[in-house]
């Protein structure tokens, strides 16, 4: 912009004409035509038809693409979903592709592979006997039959000890995940309804510039809300409350306030007076800390 209107204003740099009329005329009729041709540079126009088909094609395209990928994304989950409810850890996931990739490329080598999980199903069926059992098996002491018997209770007192163990840790994910998804609902709210009631409360447009208020204010609450023993998302609103009232009484100390009066000294020592908090942070957590205490 600057350049424009250096380019618009500037005088000649030729020698002074003589002092004629046609010559004095001229010089406004040039800086006019100037002036008039950077204006229309400066006025947007209508968006060329061009444009408005290329954009809308681009669009169109996304969107096909979304389409395409969407039924990848849902396939996806489904497999995450059903690792996620019969406990299947990222190890066993891996073992088990591997041995399916194996069955269709090399057949003996599966078999090896599979050899320490086929151990251990023949010790469920009781197909394999105990190593204890065999050893009263081989004394004598043991029918055979019966140490299979033994063997068959124990894999099944092994195998709901196991499923009994999958199940809780399943529930105790879910409910974890629950829990975080009602707080983050929670503290989307907050923020949106503390948004409508003060518009400067909102993240900084350029991540580049200076810190806000919000983003203090989230380091504030990340900090205070790790000690505050979550257990429900009130919870969450309370610790938001408190920091977001520290930060704001904070700004309101920062108002300039009427000169004290002289008048007759107070007897109180000097000495017993709090010092003055002199940083924003210590302001805000000294606050925090009178809002948070019982």
């Amino acid at each position: 912009m600057e350049s424009v209107i250096r380019d618009a204003f500037k005088e000649a740099v030729s020698p002074d004409p003589p002092e004629e009329a046609p010559a004095a005329a001229e010089e406004p009729v040039a800086e006019t035509t100037e002036t008039k041709t950077e204006t229309k540079v400066e006025t947007p126009g209508p968006v060329p038809y061009e444009r408005f088909t290329e954009v809308n094609n681009r669009a169109k395209d996304y969107e096909q693409q979304l389409a395409q990928l969407r039924p990848l994304v849902e396939a996806h989950q489904s497999v995450i979903n059903h690792c996620q409810q019969y406990g299947i850890t990222p190890e066993k996931f891996s073992y088990w592709m591997g041995i399916a990739a194996l069955d269709e490329s090399d057949p003996i080598k599966a078999r090896e592979a599979l050899a320490p999980k086929i151990q251990s199903y023949q010790a469920l069926t009781g197909e394999v006997i105990a190593p204890d059992l065999q050893k009263a098996v081989d004394e004598g002491s043991l029918s055979l039959d019966y140490a299979r018997e033994l063997t068959k209770a124990r894999g099944a007192t092994q195998l709901a000890q196991q499923n009994q163990a999958r199940q809780a840790q399943t529930w105790q994910t879910q409910q974890q995940q629950r829990l975080v998804r009602e707080y983050e609902q929670t503290m989307e709210t907050w923020v949106a309804n503390k948004t409508k009631l003060m518009p400067e409360f909102k993240p900084k447009a350029d991540p580049n510039a200076k810190d806000g208020s919000f983003e203090f204010f989230l380091k504030m609450f990340e900090t205070e809300v790790k000690n505050a023993g979550i257990r429900a998302p009130a919870d969450i609103v309370k610790v938001a409350d408190q920091v977001l009232a520290s930060l704001n009484d904070f700004k309101q100390s920062g108002i300039p306030r009427p000169a004290a009066q002289k008048g007759i000294r107070s007897s109180t020592s000097t000495a017993a007076v709090k010092a003055k908090p002199q940083t924003l942070e210590e302001v805000v957590r000294n606050r925090y800390a009178e809002l948070t205490r019982v």
